[in-house]
């Protein structure tokens, strides 16, 4: 899925003056009749195409809605496999967490109920789009794999 706001080059928060004057910018930049002749055609095709969903309220809070769908339940790509054990343990809030700082300067965070509830997670980094899967069971290894894997499993509510 495009995002239409990186199209017209603005914040997702952008005001539409703000969208507006980036679309007439960028239209101006990239029509055929003005552009340098190695421009693509196709980038000013999809800044009109941008321009007609974010320039009318309900169109824009369809894609909005559309876009935080697609994101969320998106699979990231793993960039790295690793251990419970390379996180550091962090005490300073209520509940414990487990930290690791990621190569952009954000972090990985992942709170310590989360990490006894799977064997295996996907964690995003809080800045960028750098995600690592972590594997719990390798702290556990005087424990017996399958009664990892029989811990881990997800237990049916009682009401």
């Amino acid at each position: 899925m495009k995002d239409l706001y990186v199209i017209i080059g603005v914040e997702r928060s952008a005001s539409y003056d703000t969208i507006k004057t980036n679309y007439q910018e960028k239209a101006k930049q990239f029509h055929p009749d003005k552009a340098a002749a190695n421009t693509d055609p196709s980038v000013f095709v999809n800044v009109n195409k941008a321009w007609k969903i974010l320039c009318k309220p309900e169109l824009r809070r369809r894609y909005d809605a559309e876009l935080y769908e697609y994101e969320s339940t998106r699979q990231w790509p793993v960039n790295e496999e690793i251990s419970l054990g390379d996180f550091d343990k962090d005490f300073a809030d209520e509940e414990p967490f487990y930290v690791r700082d990621c190569r952009c300067g954000g972090q990985y965070v992942l709170p310590e109920c989360e990490s006894r509830q799977r064997s295996c997670l996907v964690i995003c980094c809080d800045t960028c789009s750098l995600s690592v899967r972590v594997f719990v069971t390798n702290l556990l290894d005087d424990v017996d794999e399958e009664a990892v894997l029989e811990a881990v499993k997800p237990q049916k509510c009682s009401v």
